[in-house]
């Protein structure tokens, strides 16, 4: 089940997969679900943002390496990451006019 979807200017919709370390993206006109990023540091992605550049901007906590989900021991090694990826076929953000 995503976490969280946002869509970019060719339609495509952006899926935060954070059991999957991924991002998947659905294609409404072939009707079709694709892995678009896997990455292992894609720990638990909490938001998304699509940005005029062309990329997705993806914050990224650790949740599940918190002391309450592993025995007391914090497993976490830095505090935030934002990741990014450049969108396929030219996407950028939505602009309404």
């Amino acid at each position: 089940m995503p976490k969280a979807s946002k869509g970019d200017s060719n339609g495509l919709v952006y899926m935060l997969m954070p059991g999957s370390n991924a991002i998947f993206m659905y294609d409404p006109i072939q009707a079709q679900t694709l892995s678009f990023v896997r990455d292992p540091r894609i720990i638990w992605p909490d938001s998304a943002f699509i940005a005029e550049d062309g990329y997705i901007y993806v914050n990224i906590n650790q949740l599940p390496h918190m002391l309450g989900l592993n025995n007391g021991t914090d497993l976490r090694t830095y505090s935030a990451v934002i990741l990014r990826a450049k969108l396929p076929r030219n996407g950028s953000k939505i602009i309404s006019g």
